[in-house]
């Protein structure tokens, strides 16, 4: 009865170290329910876009989620001091695909800032949760954070920011946020279900730009 019971204990114990490393793998690695959405190069008039800004240039990605035939890219550049890019303290890009759905191929919003981010602050602070399915359909009133991870040389921070109007240009965003010794820098992507996937998109978005030292 004992040996049966010390045997039950192990198995529980082994389940509960799975489940950990299971749970670790979402954001820190790549495990076959986690795999992103299928990419592609980036577009050279996004690249030319992204690059026109000297903040924005360490950021910019090489890889993006791919559309759906006939679906493009927009992409609109804001700069600090630019005409209609009143009050901002950073440079900011955004690219969209604004097809029939709310997820990729169809559907995308990146949004990629560089700059000075102490007016607008993102959590990298604080209490944290796992990533897992399902948090992106709750009802939310404030960020969630994840943590902090080394994604392709970029030591930063994940979290889920707060629906639009709470979470400003990055609501409802999964993004990653890291700093060097001269700008902040965050990429966000518009999240969907499953959460895992949005997050694994974002890795692979943030993986293909340039290692900046942080």
């Amino acid at each position: 009865m004992l040996r049966a019971v010390f045997a039950g204990l192990i198995l529980l114990t082994l389940l509960a170290s799975l489940a950990a490393a299971e749970g670790r793998t979402v954001a820190g690695g790549r495990g076959k329910s986690t795999r992103p959405v299928a990419m592609t190069a980036t577009p050279q008039y996004v690249l030319r876009a992204c690059r026109a800004s000297a903040l924005l240039a360490p950021a910019c990605p090489r890889r993006l989620p791919r559309t759906s035939p006939g679906l493009e890219y927009s992409a609109g550049l804001c700069k600090v001091g630019a005409a209609g890019c009143a009050g901002l303290t950073w440079d900011d890009l955004h690219l969209q695909v604004a097809g029939n759905g709310e997820r990729p191929p169809v559907w995308v919003h990146v949004a990629i800032f560089a700059g000075d981010f102490t007016r607008f602050h993102y959590p990298e602070a604080g209490a944290t949760v796992g990533v897992r399915d399902g948090l992106f359909g709750r009802s939310r009133t404030k960020a969630l954070l994840f943590g902090r991870f080394r994604w392709g040389g970029k030591l930063g921070t994940l979290a889920l920011v707060a629906p639009y109007l709470l979470g400003g240009e990055q609501g409802d965003h999964v993004i990653f946020v890291w700093h060097t010794r001269t700008s902040d820098y965050v990429i966000g992507l518009h999240a969907w279900e499953p959460f895992t996937q949005a997050v694994s998109t974002l890795r692979a978005i943030v993986e293909s730009s340039p290692t900046a030292a942080s």
